[in-house]
């Protein structure tokens, strides 16, 4: 006989009871539900997210949720509850399709995805209500009412708490904060701007009131500009705010901090970028910056965060590795750079040794090594994980080749109606050759806003290298508000694509602020704008790439070669009046 007509069974389980086959019958075999409980009794929820940070109703793992939990001894195949909020007809059935699996193992969570259901939606601001029912029989309910953003309501020794989320683990209810800052550069270069915006947000944590300071500093350590975004300034999830300064020509170091109290880490408190101006600067020389790296445990793998400009170098390999004075204690991760006068952002993944013998002590530096150059940054190790000991070499077998990925790296946060701005998107390769064909555009729903004729790219990369795509979209005349980028990339011709998506914002266009000084000059000042939003997630970038095409060069030359001209006729018109004066 089969259940609810899809090709299952009904099967008897252990207990006696009957229930739908996981699979289209087992003639001859164990019942596949043989071992399962039927006891829906045990299970609760644990904890739910009706306000997280973007969209409620995007698709899983992202967007709402509701974690339950089995307090019983046997696994429980949960297909076919349901879960609805304050009102009865709102719901979401337990499947396949919203969970990552159904069958829930004993003491164990298991997350329901909202998954983009259009009904069911749990309210972040007045009173609503998480119901589990089995039929039209309930297995509890939880009440509820201003939900903060980003914090999930957590069980916790029998009482309900605004807590960090913990989606599928034990519930842990933390007083601290984690906020965090970026900072964004754009990839076009003004004759003598640097257009850079600042991000604060809050990753979990309750909303306060925060105070940034940021500076920037020439080659020499002289601190040029300073900056106050935010002083006391009371934020609920992220704010933003843009600069434009003019500097002269050379080599800056922008960063920005900030100190709280409750922060429970405090390596994203601060960030800094290199930036270079004009570039007409002679500015041909690499060079390396390594990002504050998280502390990480033996056999784990621990991320380097490193900038790199390669500037006039032939030399195309970087290593990065950490060593114990002098001594590697992890794999080496090498890539390749090609291209010349380019800024690369890089997050590059580095296997620690097990130190199973605990043999390793001392103090241990990440290094980045290439183009010339060497740096370090001591980095915290500890901890061995025994059970990693015992089949170490297989799992670092499994994990030794280089992954591909991709990811937007910069662009622009905020735009103008209308107007053509840059995309860089980088591919980091895998060991092999690979073609891929690079495109992008702006939408909001089902509409595009911007051209795609003449998008799209396509680049060949050698293994392990490291490529940025540099691409220009045309916006459409717009009205303000919030809009989607996406950059598509196809490889070696596949039919499927791999899709990015970023947020931007569509601004009205801001002239700079012109001031008057008591002598009369004018002095053009920096386009400051400030948006604040609910959440946002921050794009890692680059910085600004160091090159102008030769068309470009050629033209910030002829203002020299007038200058040039005219001297040489001053000299030739002095020199003339000497001798008829003799």
């Amino acid at each position: 006989m089969g259940g609810d007509s899809n090709n299952n069974t009904l099967e008897k389980r252990e207990d006696g009871s009957w229930g739908e086959s996981l699979v289209p019958g087992t003639p001859g075999k164990q019942n596949s539900i043989y071992f399962l409980s039927a006891d829906y009794d045990q299970i609760s929820i644990s904890e739910f997210l009706p306000n997280p940070f973007g969209n409620d109703t995007l698709q899983k793992p992202s967007g709402e949720w509701v974690e339950l939990y089995n307090s019983g001894n046997k696994a429980i195949d949960l297909r076919g509850l349901k879960i609805t909020d304050k009102d009865d007809t709102h719901e979401i059935f337990v499947s396949d399709v919203n969970t990552d699996g159904t069958i829930i193992q004993p003491h164990d969570y298991m997350v329901v995805y909202r998954n983009g259901d259009s009904d069911f939606s749990l309210d972040n601001h007045q009173y609503d209500e998480v119901q589990l029912l089995l039929g039209n029989v309930s297995l509890g309910n939880v009440s509820f009412s201003g939900a903060t953003e980003g914090m999930s309501f957590s069980l916790v020794n029998g009482e309900w708490y605004s807590t960090q989320p913990t989606a599928g683990e034990e519930n842990v209810y933390n007083s601290g904060c984690d906020w965090g800052l970026s900072l964004q550069t754009n990839n076009t270069m003004s004759e003598k701007k640097v257009p850079f915006t600042v991000e604060i947000s809050r990753n979990y944590g309750f909303p306060a009131n925060v105070s940034v300071t940021g500076n920037i500093q020439n080659i020499f350590g002289d601190v040029v500009k300073t900056y106050k975004p935010w002083t006391n300034k009371s934020i609920r999830s992220s704010a933003r705010k843009s600069y434009n300064p003019r500097l002269k020509d050379g080599i800056y170091r922008i960063s920005f901090d900030f100190d709280m109290q409750c922060d429970e880490d405090v390596l994203n408190n601060r960030v800094e970028k290199l930036v270079a101006v004009n570039p007409l600067y002679n500015h041909s020389e690499s060079s390396i910056l390594i990002e504050n790296p998280k502390d990480g445990e033996w056999g784990d793998v621990v991320i380097a965060k490193v900038n790199i400009f390669k500037g006039d170098e032939t030399k195309k390999t970087i290593q990065v590795f950490v060593e114990n004075e002098g001594e590697t204690v992890s794999k080496r991760s090498k890539f390749h750079l090609y291209d010349k006068f380019k800024n690369y952002s890089l997050s590059i993944p580095i296997q620690l040794l097990p130190n199973c013998n605990n043999k390793i002590d001392g103090n241990y530096s990440i290094v980045v090594k290439g183009l010339g150059l060497e740096e370090k940054k001591d980095v915290s190790i500890s901890g061995v994980d025994k059970d990693l000991c015992k089949d170490y070499l297989d799992y670092v077998e499994e994990i030794s080749e280089q992954k591909l990925s991709y990811d937007i790296i910069d662009y622009p946060m905020e735009v103008s109606s209308g107007s053509v701005f840059p995309v860089v998107t980088q591919i980091v390769n895998e060991n092999k050759e690979h073609s891929f064909e690079v495109s992008s555009f702006v939408f909001r729903g089902p509409k595009s806003y911007s051209s795609r004729d003449g998008n799209e790219q396509k680049v060949v990369l050698a293994e392990n290298e490291i490529k940025q795509i540099d691409s220009l979209i045309q916006l459409e005349d717009l009205e303000a508000g919030k809009y989607s980028l996406k950059v598509n990339i196809r490889k070696d011709d596949q039919k499927t694509v791999k899709s990015i998506v970023k947020e931007i914002y569509v601004l009205e266009e801001k002239e700079d602020v012109v001031e008057v000084s008591s002598a009369g000059n004018v002095v053009t000042g920096a386009v400051v704008s400030e948006v604040i939003v609910d959440r946002e997630v921050s794009p890692h970038s680059t910085g600004i790439v160091v090159y102008k095409s030769t068309s470009k060069k050629a033209y910030g030359l002829v203002k020299y070669l007038i200058i040039v001209l005219l001297m040489l006729t001053s000299f030739l018109f002095i020199r003339k009046e000497s001798v008829l004066s003799q």
